[in-house]
């Protein structure tokens, strides 16, 4: 499941995610800022079988995207999919990878942490030791606040944030979690006598 948190009063909004991916998306609502927040999580869905599963969901997020695309929105959370795949090939739509970049490329998305940092920073390690991208942040087009920034950091000073798998040469499994956070920064255009909003 997902925890949506907030200090001021928060709305869920009724959203039922497909029978085989249940408690995947939460979706709130922050009145007094007129902000809608999502927090997801795409199945790490990698067996032969489960693939058109995976496909299917994707299909499914991008048809609650195009419903929020006029409502001020930041969705955010762990995709499970890479973008590095060979564009066109057969694995970069297994993954969903084109339908990911189709937020951003065509319904006019924006990815947060990209659009702050010009890169795309790691937020998961492989237990092959390769980093990648997998947690992501979209502003939707209606969003009208000020992105302040967004990143992805691996640690914050000695505090490692992004765990290493474990290999047998080291230990190095320490750390909060085995993804990076994604923090996003940013005012929005409507609160009433509150201090901005930082989820």
């Amino acid at each position: 499941g997902i925890l949506g948190a907030s200090r001021a009063p928060i709305r869920k909004v009724d959203v039922d995610p497909p029978l085989y991916a249940p408690g995947t998306w939460l979706e709130i609502v922050r009145e007094d800022a007129g902000l809608t927040f999502v927090g997801l999580r795409v199945p790490a869905w990698s067996s032969r079988e489960q693939q058109s599963l995976r496909r299917s969901y994707w299909l499914w997020m991008l048809e609650q995207f195009d419903r929020l695309q006029r409502t001020p929105s930041i969705v955010l959370g762990d995709f499970n999919t890479e973008t590095t795949h060979k564009p066109g090939s057969a694995r970069e739509r297994r993954q969903g990878a084109d339908l990911l970049k189709s937020l951003t490329t065509t319904r006019g998305w924006r990815d947060a942490v990209r659009e702050s940092e010009g890169r795309s920073a790691p937020t998961y390690t492989r237990n092959n030791g390769r980093s990648i991208r997998v947690d992501y942040a979209f502003i939707s087009p209606a969003f009208e606040g000020t992105l302040l920034g967004a990143h992805s950091p691996g640690s914050v000073g000695e505090h490692a944030l992004m765990r290493r798998p474990a290999s047998a040469a080291s230990e190095g499994s320490t750390g909060l979690s085995d993804h990076a956070p994604v923090v996003v920064d940013f005012e929005p255009t409507r609160i009433e006598g509150r201090n901005p909003v930082v989820p």
